[in-house]
């Protein structure tokens, strides 16, 4: 009589965890889809990033062209010799609905050496020169090129060179930002 009251009451118990656990799960389910959580700083929103970059050099004939991966900017069967110059004059754009960071770097990818006339080891980047002027200089001469860059501080191009910039929407209303900004890379060989 014992052994069929604990049998009972072992399947009584059971039924009710089981019963016990089925409520929980349903009201946890109801929980996920009723949830609500909000907050008065955060706000999430989808947007469009999208960056246009155009470049113009002594090639373009005073037009830009647009950037893509596959697009050298400089000239690269130039003679790096002795009072070579080049320039590039970098627009970039800020043409999607998000603000912008970006970061401007110049290093050097890879170098093969050389030797000299008296059999000396060399490197260009040794001796080639650059500096980044702010807005179009394209209009300059070459001399007139180098020296701006001497003013502004010219480094030897295996120092490299990185700045970070903000862009804003062309809806932004935020006047300490630009929606775009221009940039001239000159680089050149003393004499």
């Amino acid at each position: 009589m014992n052994n069929k009251k604990a049998t009972k009451r072992a399947l009584l118990t059971s039924v009710m965890a089981l019963v016990m656990c089925v409520v929980m799960l349903v009201g946890t389910t109801f929980a996920w889809f009723t949830d609500t959580a909000s907050t008065g700083v955060n706000k999430i929103q989808a947007g469009n990033l999208d960056i246009e970059m155009e470049y113009k050099n002594n090639t373009t004939g005073g037009e830009f062209k647009p950037v893509d991966t596959d697009k050298k900017v400089f000239n690269e069967e130039a003679l790096w010799e002795p009072g070579h110059v080049e320039y590039v004059v970098l627009k970039i754009r800020n043409a999607g609905n998000l603000a912008l960071k970006y970061k401007l770097g110049i290093n050097i990818a890879n170098e093969v050496g050389s030797t000299n006339v008296d059999g000396n080891a060399f490197n260009l980047s040794d001796y080639i020169r650059f500096a980044v002027l702010d807005d179009d200089k394209s209009s300059l001469g070459r001399d007139d090129l180098v020296a701006a860059a001497e003013r502004v501080g010219s480094k030897l191009i295996k120092e490299g060179y990185t700045k970070e910039s903000q862009l804003r929407t062309a809806t932004d209303t935020n006047e300490a930002l630009k929606n775009d900004e221009t940039v001239t890379l000159v680089v050149w060989m003393p004499k």
